[in-house]
């Protein structure tokens, strides 16, 4: 038996390759209007409608977000609080002591720097005090 050359195996592959996949065609052809696969088709575009919902509740989710950080940034500012939302989406206050601890001492040492103010530490703690609520 004659040994066949390469390219006289790749045009026999070739032509088996054309064959099955106009079978392959053939094939899809028929089965798209079965109802199995329909039923299966029928599935996906639902879960594509559902993920656009999702997408646009996601964006929805977003912009409120957004504007609920804003409202909050200004809450804040004009309350001189630290009004924050926890990763549990949770509204809650924060008072970071660290931030909070170092500007009172520095007042503190500079009230108590006049003589005579040790009987006035009681009102010098209170005006403390209102100036950081």
């Amino acid at each position: 038996m004659k040994q066949l050359r390469k390219f006289e195996q790749d045009a026999i592959v070739n032509t088996i390759v054309k064959k099955v996949k106009a079978k392959h065609s053939e094939k899809t052809r028929q089965i798209v209007s079965k109802q199995d696969y329909l039923s299966i088709k029928k599935n996906q575009q639902d879960i594509q409608s559902i993920v656009k919902e999702a997408d646009k509740l996601r964006d929805k989710a977003r912009d409120l977000n957004n504007k609920l950080k804003i409202k909050i940034d200004a809450f804040n500012h004009n309350h001189k609080l630290e009004l924050e939302i926890d990763y549990n989406n949770r509204l809650c206050f924060r008072f970071n002591t660290y931030n909070f601890k170092r500007p009172v001492e520095d007042k503190l040492a500079i009230a108590l720097l006049e003589t005579g103010l040790t009987d006035r530490l009681t009102q010098t703690i209170d005006e403390i005090v209102k100036e950081f609520i």
